[in-house]
């Protein structure tokens, strides 16, 4: 997502794409 924040995107074992956000 576009945010004022750092984005990583991990792939979950589930198979899924997880998106967490780091606030700044």
């Amino acid at each position: 997502t576009y945010l004022n924040a750092s984005e990583t995107t991990t792939l979950s074992p589930s198979g899924s794409t997880v998106i967490s956000t780091t606030t700044i």
